[in-house]
């Protein structure tokens, strides 16, 4: 099974890419991870999806886009500060910065997590690759292959598939089933 962009962003939503409405599905159930996790740069993401789809944006996206403008509009407004006291408050209200020195912003959390989920779907699809191929997978070349792919160590895959092996298994076996009905 050759893996592609859309592929992973449809296994993550629980998708099938031979569904035609399937891309309109993930960008709406995105709204709902949005409402989740919060990361500021996901109707960012979502925003783009659309555009290289070539759909419309969801209504979430553009509710979100307007509160910032107006938040934005009041930082100019109220004459924010100059340089990089401006530069933080702009930061500050679209939803960048960690929790403090040293602690993980909320979106690099998730953007880890789902590129961890992203890893551990790539790793059983070449596994799944290399048992039709010749039999028998090969978990150290798939690691590997991720690895090099996703530009992360084999101990950071290692760790992708520990935590998602399970979700990224079903995924595929789900996508396998789907593929052999149709």
């Amino acid at each position: 099974m050759k893996i592609t962009r859309d592929m992973l962003i449809a296994t993550r939503f629980g998708e099938d890419t031979s569904d035609e409405k399937w891309k309109e599905r993930v960008l709406e159930r995105s709204g709902r991870d949005f409402e989740e996790h919060g990361d500021p740069l996901w109707p960012w993401h979502v925003l783009r999806l659309a555009a290289d789809w070539g759909i419309p944006a969801p209504a979430w996206v553009m509710l979100y886009f307007s509160e910032q403008a107006e938040r934005l509009n009041k930082i100019v407004r109220d004459g924010g500060g100059n340089g990089s006291k401006e530069a933080e408050l702009v930061g500050r209200a679209l939803g960048f910065g960690a929790a403090g020195k040293g602690n993980t912003s909320a979106g690099k959390a998730i953007r880890t997590k789902d590129r961890d989920y992203q890893i551990a779907f790539w790793v059983i699809c070449r596994i799944e690759e290399h048992k039709q191929s010749h039999g028998v997978g090969n978990i150290d070349g798939a690691k590997h292959d991720a690895a090099k792919y996703f530009g992360v160590s084999i101990s950071t895959v290692g760790r992708a598939l520990e935590e998602w092996r399970a979700a990224a298994e079903q995924h595929v076996a789900d996508l396998t089933a789907r593929r052999g009905q149709s």
